[in-house]
């Protein structure tokens, strides 16, 4: 009895170190690697970003005003459409002008503009350089990934004691790359909504796709101002869409 007690203690012992060596083992291979370097991270990520053939984005503002008019009554408020490489796109542009909230569509392909009147709703060709044009501002060669490529300064990954996440992507912890922006190469492609100070980035990349999928863009504030905070999300990667004149 008692060598059988002390068989099956030395077999229990035995399993139980096995499972342990197993466990260790398994830990070990699930180990979190290090993020790789912020420049690498922000190299990649727009590496990607340029390559997609297409995506859906918006585009919101908030805090200190950004007029599209020489007027300073047509305020720019949130654009939401889709891009489709290499130079064509189309939006619905939401604009605040005194006591009304009212919406532009705007439609980019290469080299021509058409958008919606502001009051009769029908479509006017414009050229392209004079309006908010968001096919120029993806433009993977001239807009923002070439800019955000050459631009950035005082690279580094944020700090936290928890992961970064976004509410609209659930179950995908981000890096999180903060840097300065020198906006004046932006400033003419956001036909000077953006700039041309120096503003605070945010670069929320996914890790292994190196997506990015949210650019945020902080605006130093005018005295007695609030700072202009402008918020681009991109989701539908790899997506396209068919994109005609009016």
């Amino acid at each position: 009895m008692r060598r059988r007690a002390v068989g099956r203690l030395r077999g229990g012992l035995a399993t139980w170190l096995r499972g342990l060596l197993l466990f260790a083992a398994l830990a070990g291979c699930g180990e979190v690697k290090p993020p790789p370097p912020p420049d690498e991270i922000v190299r990649r990520s727009l590496e990607a970003m340029a390559a997609l053939p297409g995506f859906a984005f918006s585009i919101t503002r908030s805090g200190g005003p950004a007029f599209i008019d020489a007027g300073e009554t047509i305020s720019f408020s949130r654009a939401e459409g889709i891009y489709s490489a290499p130079d064509s796109a189309q939006a619905a542009v939401r604009v605040v002008v005194p006591g009304l909230v009212a919406e532009i569509s705007v439609i980019a392909i290469g080299d021509r503009y058409w958008e919606t009147n502001l009051l009769t709703r029908e479509w006017v060709e414009v050229p392209p350089d004079q309006a908010f044009n968001p096919a120029a501002l993806f433009d993977a060669a001239h807009g923002l990934p070439a800019i955000l490529l050459d631009d950035l300064r005082t690279v580094a990954l944020a700090e936290a004691d928890r992961p970064f996440e976004l509410e609209e992507v659930p179950g995908v912890e981000f890096y999180l790359v903060v840097a300065d922006l020198d906006t004046r190469d932006l400033h003419p492609l956001s036909f000077t909504l953006i700039g041309p100070e120096v503003a605070r980035v945010q670069l929320y990349v996914e890790p292994g796709t190196f997506l990015l999928h949210r650019l945020t863009i902080t605006e130093p504030a005018a005295p007695n101002e609030e700072p202009s905070v402008w918020e681009v999300d991109f989701w539908d990667f790899g997506e396209t869409a068919e994109i005609t004149p009016p």
